[in-house]
């Protein structure tokens, strides 16, 4: 990807830049239960790792995590691979949780593997 699609991909997340850091992790945290919610549900349905991303924003709507899924799928649309979009993602929110959640899905990617049991456990981790 080059610089001015970095910059590009920057000026789409002008709502997340206007809460504070501490603020954005908490609701991050908060919304990461629904997005793995709805992970699991996809790929049960037998959608691709794409369209469940696009389908998990287009539910959740309005947020933080939903902003950030928006991002996930723009940097793919401009050229990331999907890897390199995830590990972007891991790399702008360094809470515990999402590290988890991309290692679970980038190994489920490289390796063929289905998710769901994987996403179910770290769901019951974070319920606890």
């Amino acid at each position: 990807m080059s610089l001015a699609d970095e910059k590009k991909l920057k000026k789409t997340s002008g709502p997340m830049a206007k809460i504070s850091a501490q603020q954005r992790a908490v609701r991050l945290k908060r919304e990461l239960p629904i997005l793995i919610e709805l992970m699991i549900l996809g790929h049960a349905a037998g959608m691709s790792a794409l369209e469940v991303i696009e389908k998990s924003s287009d539910i959740i709507g309005k947020g933080s995590m939903a902003d950030e899924l928006s991002l996930v799928i723009k940097s793919q649309k401009l050229g990331d691979t999907p890897i390199a979009a995830w590990i972007k993602f891991r790399n702008r929110n360094n809470l515990p949780e999402i590290r988890i959640l991309v290692a679970v899905h980038l190994f489920c990617s490289m390796s063929g593997a289905d998710p769901s049991d994987a996403l179910k456990r770290l769901l019951v981790r974070l319920n606890k």
